[in-house]
C-alpha cells in the first residue's frame, strides 16, 4: 500500500466498546481497545510519513450481525449447556444486560446502512466513524470527564440497566 502511487485507505473494525466499556464484556473490550491503539497509532506514523494511506476505525453500536449467538459457531461439545444459560439469566442485572443487549440487535442497524457510513467516513477522510453518534458520545463523555477529573470509573446499577431498556423500548415506538 505505500509503495503504490494511488491513495488507498485502512479501516479497522473496533466497536462502540472501544471508546467507553459495559458491563460482562471485559474481554471483547480489552481487544476493542487494542484495535483503536493501533489504528491510532497506525494513522500517526502514517501522518507523520505523509503517506497515501489513510485510517480509519469503525466504532459501531448494535448492527443485526447475530454476534449475540456465539454457540451457533462452537463445535457442539463447546457450547454451553441451556442451565449455564439459566444460570445466566437468573442473575438479574445480568439478565437485563442480555435483554438489552437483544433487543439492541434485534432492532439494530442493518450491515449495509454501515457500509454506506463507512464509505462517507472514507470519502471524507475521517477517522474515528461512529454508527450510534449520540449513544457513543455520551458514553465518552462520561469516560473522559472521570479520568481528566481521576475519578473512579462510572458503574452502571441495575436501576441504569433498567432505564435503558425503558428507553430503548419508547425510542422504538416513535
Amino acid at each position: 500500500m505505500l509503495k503504490q502511487p494511488e491513495e488507498s485507505h485502512i479501516v479497522n473494525t473496533a466497536s462502540t466498546e472501544a471508546l467507553a466499556t459495559s458491563l460482562f464484556h471485559s474481554l471483547y473490550c480489552v481487544s476493542k481497545y487494542g484495535i483503536m491503539a493501533l489504528s491510532e497509532t497506525l494513522y500517526s506514523e502514517l501522518e507523520l510519513e505523509k503517506s497515501n494511506v489513510g485510517v480509519s476505525v469503525l466504532c459501531p453500536g448494535m448492527v443485526k450481525t447475530r454476534i449475540q449467538e456465539p454457540e451457533r459457531n462452537r463445535p457442539q461439545q463447546l457450547q454451553n449447556s441451556q442451565l449455564e444459560r439459566e444460570k445466566q439469566l437468573s442473575n438479574q442485572l445480568l439478565s437485563n444486560v442480555i435483554k438489552l443487549i437483544d433487543k439492541y440487535n434485534s432492532e439494530g442497524m442493518s450491515p449495509q446502512q454501515v457500509a454506506g457510513i463507512v464509505f462517507d467516513a472514507v470519502k471524507a477522510k475521517r477517522f474515528y466513524i461512529l454508527t450510534h453518534p449520540d449513544l457513543s458520545k455520551e458514553r465518552i463523555k462520561i469516560r473522559m470527564e472521570n479520568i481528566l477529573n481521576e475519578r473512579n470509573p462510572t458503574s452502571i446499577s441495575l436501576e441504569g440497566i433498567d432505564n435503558m431498556l425503558e428507553k430503548s423500548s419508547h425510542d422504538s415506538h416513535k
